[in-house]
């Protein structure tokens, strides 16, 4: 049976793209006390919705996004977080949130690879992309934020991003760091744009 983990509270996001952490880096009051970890993650883009959707330590999860507020910033909720293997019901719920047709399922469940190498080839457009991602997590002003590096097949680049449930305090934390003239960039549409893929109508 597919085991849910607990939702997490929704956030408001912000975050910003670059080709290097050197660039994001100089946004930053000295260097912080950080918390590190290495990993790898598939991220699933499908063209035509901005849902964030990956895979990563054998669990599916799927944000998406609630809310524009001020100043762009963005409130991500998690609708699945489900271990590996996939109900058939998680499956459609992911289908269903990206609104593309249900793909053919011939198993009850599905184990990670299965999901992968059975239900995703069928979806046209879907992309499957492999990360390898350097996190380093910090607070500041009480907000956790996030300097990635991300590395793909097609190259390096990074991302910087502060998250809260409070959107005044995330906006506090733009302005102090001197960021509330670039744009904020969701992940899904960041790593699309960073990977030159096209949206689909």
């Amino acid at each position: 049976m597919n085991r849910a983990a607990p939702l997490d509270i929704p956030r408001w996001e912000w975050r910003t793209f670059a080709p290097s952490l050197a660039s994001l880096r100089a946004f930053l009051p000295g260097t912080p006390e950080v918390r590190c970890e290495n990993a790898h993650e598939i991220r699933l883009l499908c063209p035509r919705s901005q849902h964030d959707v990956l895979v990563r330590n054998n669990v599916l999860r799927l944000k998406w996004r609630k809310q524009v507020g001020p100043e762009g910033l963005e409130l991500w909720d998690s609708v699945i977080h489900s271990t590996f293997p996939l109900g058939t019901d998680v499956v459609h719920r992911l289908f269903e949130a990206w609104g593309i047709p249900v793909p053919r399922l011939l198993r009850p469940q599905y184990s990670e690879s299965q999901f992968l190498q059975e239900v995703a080839p069928q979806c046209p457009g879907l992309c499957l992309i492999h990360l390898d991602i350097c996190s380093e997590a910090f607070l500041i002003e009480g907000a956790g934020c996030h300097l990635i590096e991300f590395t793909t097949n097609q190259g390096t680049f990074a991302c910087f991003g502060i998250e809260h449930e409070d959107p005044g305090l995330a906006l506090q934390v733009i302005r102090q760091l001197g960021l509330q003239s670039r744009h904020n960039t969701s992940y899904s549409q960041g790593l699309k744009a960073a990977l030159n893929i096209s949206p689909q109508h």
